[in-house]
């Protein structure tokens, strides 16, 4: 085989916290990076050991030790071809757990026993240097991650290698965006813009949920009369990203309920508009998660939901595609498309979307489930 055959997944980071995931992030990336890119890196931390002037044979990382009197969090041996080696023990911390000093002086005593041994340690917090230059220990390098990043970026621009630019890059953007190694920086130009665009909306869009609130009040008024064999009783609210009349239903085995109004925030209902960020008129029927394998076991309920189709109707029924269960279909238009309609077209537009599906079979099958 060959050696890049036993490297470490770059991909299989199994790991749940975050300081164990930023290690195995960091040190996968040094062992995948061409070794002398990965050596002018770490010898923005460790200037001494001669590093820059000597060419790297080999370099092999081992993860987050376990089992030992004190653990470091992985470590890093870098052999030269003049056949010296450097190990380099690694411990990480970040904003969640701050440095403590006695695992550094456990590492010291256990690992450093040998002239080749160092330890690194890589912190959110700038000050521990302080910390750790009160050890008087030589073989301890320090560097706080927001200032290891700006020095990441600033090798970068001196390597050539084709892929080597691109990880570094990979993995800055990873460490800022997890907020595992964020930096500090003026705000750039296009993000005030963006803001004060914002502020200028923020009128408006409480004159939308305004104007929406009393549209839905109406639409209540003037159409749940006409389902009272369906609906028992409505409200308008707002929440999970919909603003409109809550239904509860005249027969509800099953725990569901039917809504209908706005819909104008994707987030909880993880359902992409049909035009891109345009609010929609919608009509949603829900149902408790629970309740799915139960209305599975209903005869021929897959023909009744494929059906849906024909009275425009998507189905989130049985798979949970969208990723929220509680949906199981629903029908909508976007809002723009009857901006010049009046209220009463609007009414007639629920009224009819909602007497197709009340009268399709598949609710018909809904219904027919009885309660236990």
């Amino acid at each position: 085989m060959f050696e890049s055959d036993f490297k470490t997944n770059i991909f299989m980071n199994s790991y749940e916290q975050p300081e164990n995931k930023l290690t195995y992030s960091f040190l996968t990336l040094i062992e995948h990076l061409h070794p002398d890119a990965s050596l002018k890196i770490l010898s923005t931390i460790i200037p001494s050991h001669d590093m820059d002037k000597k060419h790297v044979e080999k370099i092999t990382i081992e993860l987050l030790y376990g089992g030992g009197e004190t653990n470091p969090d992985g470590s890093i041996l870098v052999r030269f071809d003049d056949s010296s080696l450097l190990n380099i023990y690694f411990e990480n911390k970040t904003w969640r757990r701050g440095l403590d000093i006695n695992q550094i002086n456990g590492h010291a005593k256990q690992y450093l026993n040998s002239p080749d041994n160092i330890l690194l340690v890589i912190t959110s917090d700038k000050s521990d240097k302080e910390i750790l230059d009160q050890l008087g220990d030589q073989r301890i390098f320090f560097r706080a991650w927001p200032d290891f990043i700006d020095d990441m970026e600033q090798t970068r621009t001196t390597i050539s290698d084709g892929k080597d630019p691109f990880l570094i890059n990979q993995f800055i953007e990873y460490a800022e965006r997890s907020g595992e190694a964020w930096r500090a920086r003026m705000i750039k130009e296009s993000l005030i813009k963006s803001y004060s665009i914002m502020l200028g909306l923020s009128k408006d869009i409480k004159d939308f949920y305004n104007e929406s609130w009393r549209l839905m009040e109406k639409m209540k008024e003037d159409i749940l009369p006409s389902f009272t064999g369906y609906i028992k009783t409505g409200k308008v609210a707002q929440h999970f990203g919909r603003l409109g009349v809550e239904c509860v239903l005249t027969t509800s085995h099953l725990d569901e309920w039917i809504f209908f109004g706005i819909y104008y925030d994707t987030v909880d209902h993880g359902i992409p508009f049909v035009v891109h960020n345009e609010p929609e008129y919608a009509i949603f029927f829900d149902m408790n998660p629970k309740n799915r394998p139960k209305l599975m076991e209903v005869d021929s309920i897959m023909d009744a939901a494929d059906r849906l189709k024909d009275i425009k109707y998507e189905r989130n029924f049985p798979e949970n595609t969208c990723k929220n269960a509680w949906r199981i279909c629903y029908w909508r238009e976007p809002l723009k498309k009857y901006t010049t309609a009046d209220i009463s077209e609007l009414k007639n537009l629920f009224e009819a979307q909602l007497r197709l599906f009340f009268e399709s079979d598949f609710y018909k099958k809904v219904l027919s489930v009885k309660s236990t």
